[in-house]
């Protein structure tokens, strides 16, 4: 019979082995988004919040992550072909979703003011992941002999933490919230909606969606003077409090 502390050794190490899986190398086009000029990466970085994020990342290894597989097991075997008709449509097509859906409550919308605010929250998010490099939860899956899959055939291409999906809806939600207090909730609503297709798809886990909800929140509450529109050929820039 193993002794108690052989056993906890082999835990160790067996969590260490877990703990080192990696989503991979990210592509050249997304190590040259992360170094676009943004106001918004640059205040998360000079506050420390970038730092404390990083710190605050889930190990493969931990209860958070199990429970999140456990949970994205359950979201997956519940989907409904409207649920996969929606994540399908979304996945790459986030920018024209939140155009349809804003006209379709007879709002004007374009993809030039979309991405006058996205532009500056891509940076901060793919920092994050290149730094972060989370696997995803099917990389994780297969490590731990669990049968998760993605539902959809996707394009991400990127590491899970944050949720990029999440973030953008998060952020552009509460933006067109702003803009249109009238229908506020059904705007947010539908970020939500977006948020909660990537991990029913078995995309993403519950913990990179709560990171992007903090991050979207972090921003909107730091802000000075709104989204301030540098000039017609420019984009729209982030005015952190304090700079």
């Amino acid at each position: 019979m193993k002794k108690y502390a052989e056993f906890l050794n082999e835990q160790e190490t067996a969590n260490f082995a877990i703990d080192g899986i990696r989503y991979g190398h990210p592509t050249r086009e997304l190590l040259d988004i992360e170094k676009k000029e943004s106001a918004v990466r640059d205040w998360f970085i000079d506050n420390g919040v970038f730092d404390q994020i990083v710190k605050q990342v889930p190990l493969n290894s931990s209860e958070t992550t199990k429970k999140d597989l456990e949970v994205l097991l359950d979201k997956t075997s519940k989907v409904t072909p409207e649920d996969m008709s929606f994540a399908r449509f979304v996945d790459p097509n986030l920018p024209q979703a939140f155009v349809d859906f804003l006209e379709s409550k007879g709002l004007t919308a374009t993809m030039e003011e979309y991405f006058s605010i996205d532009t500056q929250v891509e940076p901060l998010c793919f920092h994050l992941k290149n730094v972060i490099n989370r696997p995803r939860p099917y990389q994780l899956a297969y490590a731990f002999g669990i049968p998760l899959y993605p539902v959809i055939h996707t394009d991400a291409n990127s590491a899970a933490y944050p949720s990029g999906h999440a973030l953008t809806a998060f952020v552009m939600s509460e933006y067109y919230a702003r803009k249109h207090p009238v229908i506020a909730k059904e705007i947010r609503d539908f970020g939500n909606k977006i948020a909660d297709s990537r991990e029913k798809m078995g995309i993403h886990y519950p913990s990179d969606t709560e990171v992007s909800r903090m991050m979207s929140k972090v921003i909107w509450e730091n802000l000075k003077g709104g989204w301030v529109i540098t000039g017609k050929a420019h984009p729209t820039f982030i005015i952190p409090n304090g700079n």
